[in-house]
């Protein structure tokens, strides 16, 4: 199979009729139940017809994905929630909450849309098939805000479901290129948006539980939500679900080839294991400085993100410290550490996948972070994606 790229990066300079002409290709392909990757303001999105289980089906074998992990169904209306959706399917005596409250909470969440988050409802189990919705009573839907997704779905005329545009585990990709790089001759499609908008996926909130809960962070966060829900929570801790109601609870996700290393301070590591349950996590992965052996920094390639400033400062008067600045700033050594200073987070969220992707590109073996530690904005959701992709912790 061809990979065909639509070029479509300068999309904000056509008109709605030109961007669905030159999407005639990629619409068509939906309706006839393939796969296209397009571009929506989160990440890139891997789509099919959601209705259909055979083409659903195509996603799960062409990224590799577990069968019970459920997909988010994108539409281009609000009121195509109301098809997708039955509230007469909801037991009281299990849920403890009424189809009202459901209704009154789905009123107050369309202020949200569209826009990057996601909304677990009772699922109309007669239209949405089984692999849909990873055989669960419930769907995940979203109402993406990005012109080229929304003349897509309309196009189509169809919901699209849609996970993010990445082989299972890996990094997810904003922009095309990277989808190109997971894809090319696996699908026919790939639709270029250009780089994505805000760089991690969306906000996933259940409406149906006793109370709403956010199942996944993301730009939309939980300070944002509360003026409208008073009660809302996150879930408890990162723990690996049986059966996950969203996306990024259950499997491993985000992970480059490059091993991910977050450094903390020891007055971090409570607050860390509170929020992640991060010691039942990395039981044998958390190391103190003091039993590293950093000899190894002088065979590899090593990147920095996060003010490398402070992690020097972290090291200094370390051997470690005197390490990373030869590797850094001699011109003879074959292998450098690069670094990267992200100071303002939404840049970080935005630009870390894609880092994670170039870093495998040049072979780099370790990817060392200081995050933004937080349990409250874009910072809480980064550390999220962070603690998926880490295979150690440094405490120093």
């Amino acid at each position: 199979m061809i990979t065909k790229i639509i070029d479509l990066k300068e999309f904000a300079l056509l008109s709605d009729k030109e961007i669905e002409d030159i999407l005639k290709p990629a619409i068509d392909d939906i309706k006839n139940s393939n796969v296209v990757a397009f571009p929506t303001e989160t990440v890139y999105g891997l789509g099919a017809n959601a209705l259909n289980k055979d083409a659903v089906e195509k996603i799960f074998i062409i990224k590799g994905r577990p069968k019970d992990n459920p997909l988010i169904v994108h539409i281009g209306s609000i009121n195509d929630i109301n098809e997708l959706i039955d509230l007469d399917k909801i037991d009281e005596k299990i849920t403890k909450i009424s189809k009202n409250i459901i209704r009154d909470r789905i009123e107050k969440a369309i202020k949200y849309l569209p826009g990057p988050i996601s909304l677990i409802l009772p699922a109309n189990t007669k239209i949405i098939p089984e692999i849909t919705r990873g055989k669960l009573p419930t769907v995940a839907i979203r109402f993406p805000d990005h012109k080229i997704a929304n003349i897509l779905i309309k196009g189509s005329g169809l919901p699209i479901a849609a996970p993010s545009a990445n082989i299972s585990g890996k990094p997810s990709c904003t922009k095309a290129e990277d989808v190109k790089n997971d894809f090319e001759g696996r699908i026919k499609y790939i639709i270029d948006g250009g780089n994505s908008v805000y760089g991690i996926e969306s906000t996933v909130v259940d409406l149906t539980s006793e109370k709403p809960y956010i199942l996944r962070p993301g730009f939309i966060t939980k300070e944002d939500l509360i003026e409208d829900f008073n009660d809302i929570e996150y879930t408890q801790k990162l723990n690996f679900q049986n059966s996950p109601k969203s996306p990024g609870m259950k499997y491993t996700h985000y992970k480059p080839e490059a091993k991910v290393i977050i450094i903390i301070k020891e007055c971090e590591l409570d607050f860390l294991d509170n929020l992640f349950g991060l010691k039942n996590l990395f039981y044998n992965k958390i190391k103190r400085l003091s039993d590293i052996n950093i000899s190894f920094i002088l065979k590899e390639n090593f990147l920095f993100i996060n003010s490398f400033e402070l992690i020097n400062n972290i090291f200094k008067n370390t051997e470690l410290s005197a390490l990373i600045n030869e590797n850094a700033y001699s011109n003879n050594q074959k292998n450098k550490t690069e670094k990267i200073n992200f100071e303002n987070p939404y840049d970080l969220a935005k630009n870390i996948y894609s880092i994670f992707r170039e870093a495998d590109k040049k072979n780099l073996k370790y990817i060392i972070i200081k995050p933004f530690i937080k349990s409250s904005g874009i910072e809480f959701a980064i550390l999220n994606r962070l603690i998926k992709a880490t295979e150690e912790i440094w405490i120093i």
